[in-house]
């Protein structure tokens, strides 16, 4: 089991941001998985509701309840079976389940296309219609969806889902 001090704050999902403070928050969040996956730490659940900003303004990745330990490999729990929140996963996992750092990246270019455009990159009906659109679709840019994101923050997203 993990435990972590108590930080008095509100997930990212229940905040809105400006796209230039959400991209120094995903800066600051991505900088913190970086730190897990260098010491083979996989999230496997990164999300808006998985980060939060304290009091203080400063950015903090939660819930490694998911999360796997790697030996230079990929992780997946149990044959068959997807781990993780449909609308934030990258395509091989939920086709495969499995997952590694770029699985987390997917997730992060995800979670910073969601602050920006203010719904993640796929929706559906149920876990089921947004998995395969994960699976099949592309997503729009989130600069079609809200003008006011500068191009080099959607490219950003776009370099993200292509890991």
């Amino acid at each position: 089991f993990l435990t972590f001090r108590l930080v008095r704050g509100r997930t990212l999902s229940r905040i809105q941001l400006e796209p230039r403070r959400s991209a120094e928050v995903l800066r600051d969040i991505a900088e913190a998985v970086h730190y897990a996956h260098e010491n083979g730490v996989i999230h496997r659940d990164l999300k808006p509701q998985n980060m939060m900003l304290d009091e203080d303004g400063h950015a903090w990745v939660m819930d490694f309840g998911l999360a796997r330990a790697t030996a230079g490999g990929t992780t997946l729990t149990v044959p068959g079976v997807v781990l993780g929140t449909p609308e934030y996963m990258a395509p091989e996992q939920a086709v495969s389940g499995r997952t590694d750092r770029r699985s987390d990246v997917y997730a992060l270019g995800a979670t910073l296309y969601s602050l920006l455009a203010g719904r993640p990159p796929f929706e559906g009906k149920g876990a089921l219609e947004v998995m395969m659109k994960v699976v099949r679709d592309e997503p729009l840019s989130p600069r079609r969806l809200n003008p006011r994101i500068h191009p080099d923050l959607d490219a950003i997203v776009e370099k993200a889902f292509a890991q």
